[in-house]
């Protein structure tokens, strides 16, 4: 990956498969395959809920991966044609964290690896149909 050379922002990131571009790894898994239900000029083009983990992690990852891939996350303004989605459809339910116990901590056993959940959006299974 790598800077989007294109964006006169700056703000976007694109595949970069030269040298200069740095390695990065998504795994993407489908949970369920449907139509979109929002209103707008994407409504009934199929769409699918996917499990995402990214190996590695780079700015914009998954956003990336997915639009390179030619399945851009619904409602992402910087890497789909969709502005009438009132939200980007991207949402982490699951976020694992490690820490490393500072030199010198009375308790180190109480550090290690941090995990949070949080429920998908009632607006995501709104979304496909």
């Amino acid at each position: 990956m790598g800077k989007d050379l294109e964006d006169p922002k700056g703000f976007r990131e694109r595949v970069d498969e030269s040298d200069a571009g740095k390695a990065c790894e998504t795994r993407f898994r489908v949970l369920q395959r449907g139509a979109l239900t929002l209103e707008g000029k994407f409504k009934g083009v199929l769409v699918s809920k996917v499990e995402v983990t990214p190996v590695t992690g780079r700015r914009h990852q998954i956003r990336v991966h997915a639009a390179h891939s030619g399945h851009p996350i619904v409602g992402d303004n910087a890497y789909s044609e969709d502005r009438d989605s009132f939200r980007t459809f991207l949402h982490a339910h699951v976020l694992e964290m490690p820490f490393e116990a500072p030199k010198g901590a009375r308790d180190p056993g109480a550090w290690g690896t941090r995990r949070w959940v949080a429920p998908e959006p009632a607006s995501f299974a709104a979304a496909i149909g």
